[in-house]
């Protein structure tokens, strides 16, 4: 099925100068939002909410916005065109679902559900709805990945054949006041996610997977002193097998930053090899070389953001709405890359390979690529 025609541009938009985005959840990751929002003149902050007000009203005094008590409020508010999803990843499905019937265009953060049916669903309903349904992460927007992305398109590595890919992440209780909620998922779902997205969105689909992990570090301690245990195994390793032939090995853990590799992606081809110095970083380096020689950097296809431009994603949101447009995100990409995790969970408890059977219209290169 082409998911494309399926899940393809709605049928009505709002015309106006500005998008009107309201944002659900004001804890660890809003700031980066709110403060990469006022960079795109489309988007326009109008409402907040929040299960503990006090956070809200403290990115409210800062960013503006009006604070609602609860979702439900922030959802009447006509104001409102599109919600920016950001509560800890468990309740993104319950959280995108009641937008998405209340006639709201929706920006999640990653992941969009955690089951490929529940992602599907959702998909369903915003196409009944004629409304937008994005999703994080979007990082192959950003600069160096798009770099990357354009070596690849003009064959300048030849036939791809061997990926690595790297995140990591270190021992995320050491700065997050939260962190329980991430190490329920665990680093697959929280940080695999970015170089999988990355790589499939350049590369195409997966076909199979086979993984290992578990937890290296069991007994963890938060910044209050507070012993946890993690519900998600801490660490993976994952081999795919995409559709267009290559390999790719993915390692991921909640355990050390100190590594060389940091959270690169390595793309190696018949004639050269290109290395992605970050899956998410905008301004990360890029260099590329023939296979049996030096890397060299490379030099970007536009001045990079400093870091993430978080925000990129809904100002791609909010251009397809104003400009009746599809947007350059692809959602079937969304919902590929979330059966793709769904199948490494299933064989992380065996180690034995499964299958990935849907596909996906890649995501369109940004206009500056």
């Amino acid at each position: 099925m082409d998911i494309r025609r399926r899940w393809g541009r709605p049928g009505r938009a709002a015309r106006a100068a500005r998008l009107g985005i309201g944002i659900v959840g004001c804890g660890q990751i809003a700031p980066a939002y709110l403060e990469t929002l006022h960079h795109h003149p489309t988007l326009a902050v109008v409402g907040l909410a929040d299960l503990v007000p006090a956070r809200a009203e403290a990115c409210a005094r800062r960013y503006g916005g009006r604070v609602h008590p609860d979702l439900e409020a922030l959802l009447a508010d006509p104001a409102v065109q599109a919600v920016v999803n950001l509560p800890p990843p468990q309740a993104h499905a319950e959280v995108n679902r009641r937008c998405l019937e209340a006639g709201k265009h929706v920006f999640s953060e990653k992941p969009l559900a955690l089951t490929y049916a529940e992602a599907a669903a959702l998909a369903d309903l915003a196409a009944r709805q004629g409304v937008h349904l994005m999703a994080a992460p979007i990082t192959y927007m950003g600069e160096a990945q798009q770099t990357a992305g354009r070596y690849l398109r003009e064959g300048r590595l030849g036939t791809v054949r061997l990926v690595y890919a790297e995140s990591n992440h270190g021992r995320i209780e050491t700065w997050h006041p939260r962190p329980q909620a991430l190490y329920r998922i665990g680093p697959i779902w929280d940080m695999a996610i970015y170089a999988l997205t990355v790589v499939t969105a350049f590369l195409g689909p997966v076909r199979e997977v086979q993984a290992w992990g578990g937890w290296l570090l069991p007994e963890r301690v938060d910044r209050d002193g507070v012993p946890f245990r993690p519900e998600g195994p801490d660490w993976g390793v994952v081999l795919l097998r995409l559709a267009q032939g290559a390999v790719m090995r993915l390692s991921v853990n909640y355990y050390t930053r100190a590594s060389a590799q940091g959270e690169a992606i390595e793309f190696h081809g018949d004639t050269a090899s290109l290395h992605l110095g970050s899956a998410y970083r905008f301004d990360a380096p890029v260099l590329w070389g023939p296979h049996d020689g030096k890397l060299r950097p490379v030099p970007w296809v536009q001045r990079p953001f400093a870091g993430v431009d978080w925000s990129r994603g809904v100002a791609d949101l909010a251009e397809a709405v104003l400009t009746d447009r599809s947007p350059c995100a692809s959602l079937g990409h969304v919902l590929h890359v979330i059966e793709v995790l769904e199948a490494v969970h299933r064989s992380l408890g065996t180690a034995a390979p499964v299958a990935v059977t849907s596909d996906f219209a890649p995501p369109l290169p940004m206009p500056w690529a």
